[in-house]
């Protein structure tokens, strides 16, 4: 009986880590994305050259 229970709290640990990670994947992404949104409209840099490195880094 204490295996079962030790089971079903070690299960829930893994899927709290496994959308953990998830969580923090997809956050991480928003702030690349908000860090290059800031970077491509920076003074100096056009959007074409922007487009350019996109397409061709």
């Amino acid at each position: 009986m204490a295996n079962s229970e030790q089971d079903r709290l070690a299960d829930k640990r893994d899927w709290i880590g496994r959308v953990a990670m998830i969580i923090g994947a997809l956050v991480l992404s928003r702030l690349f994305l908000i860090a290059l949104y800031a970077a491509s409209m920076s003074p100096g840099t056009a959007l074409g050259d922007f487009a350019t490195m996109t397409a061709f880094p």
